[in-house]
């Protein structure tokens, strides 16, 4: 992988709204996931396709995270980044023990995998008993365009269908909600508008500052909405799912 390719997505990752906001509405949610089903000790939480480990150096305020990721340039830049163990190995075989891990977290990764649903059969194996994992996907068929083809997705979810796999896998489902919502409108006049004109490439652009600040606020602001209810439609989707605990 291009070194060069790997710094722009760092810093896209620290800095452009659309992850800043996404990063502040998981937290919020795997925040009181963690507390709800809080025991003695720190949660092992494992980010699973980690990339350069903006996500996990945000995460270890909940606890203990390790991270997966597939390509070794994002597990150097993860271990740099976030200063915690990153092993090099896939979504489908992390090496991870069974068991191991209070929350594991596959975030946008399974659109960019061949076989999804081993990758969940994966989230649910290293998932210890009792313990929660918390999927995202991106959200809606009917919305492919040419910025999934730029990021390398392979398809778009509706919710039963994320739901249907991951009940597969042996995951109860506790939450399951769309969101990036409330820019759902001028997200979709910006594709069609694209995919009219033939245009190529991602819809990723790092804007000015205030204009950052500004859609990411907008988007954030959904932490408080998904607190108590789902949300009908939108350009992504979250599940919180659960490992039953073992029978006594």
């Amino acid at each position: 992988m291009n070194p060069e390719f790997v710094e722009m997505y760092a810093e896209y990752e620290r800095e452009h709204w659309w992850f800043r906001a996404r990063r502040r509405i998981l937290l919020d949610i795997a925040g009181r996931t963690v507390k709800k089903n809080a025991k003695d000790g720190a949660p092992r939480i494992a980010d699973i396709g980690c990339g350069p480990g903006a996500n996990m150096k945000a995460f270890a305020a909940l606890g203990e995270v390790v991270g997966i990721d597939a390509t070794p340039e994002m597990v150097a830049a993860a271990r740099s980044n976030a200063g915690a163990p990153v092993s090099q190995a896939t979504a489908e075989a992390t090496g991870l023990p069974d068991g191991g891990f209070d929350l594991v977290l596959c975030l946008d990764v399974l659109e960019h995998l061949e076989d999804d649903s081993a990758a969940v059969a994966e989230c649910y194996r290293i998932t210890a008993p009792g313990g929660n994992a918390i999927i995202t996907v991106p959200a809606v068929r009917s919305l492919w365009s040419n910025h999934d083809a730029a990021t390398g997705h392979l398809r778009r979810y509706e919710k039963a269908s994320l739901m249907r796999i991951c009940r597969r896998a042996g995951f109860s489902v506790e939450f399951c909600s769309y969101f990036n919502t409330l820019l759902f409108l001028p997200a979709l006049l910006v594709r069609l508008t694209a995919s009219g004109r033939g245009a190529g490439g991602s819809d990723f652009i790092l804007r000015p500052g205030i204009t950052n600040r500004l859609l990411e606020s907008i988007f954030a602001f959904e932490k408080r909405l998904l607190k108590y209810f789902s949300l009908p439609f939108g350009l992504s989707l979250a599940a919180v799912l659960h490992r039953p605990s073992r029978k006594m």
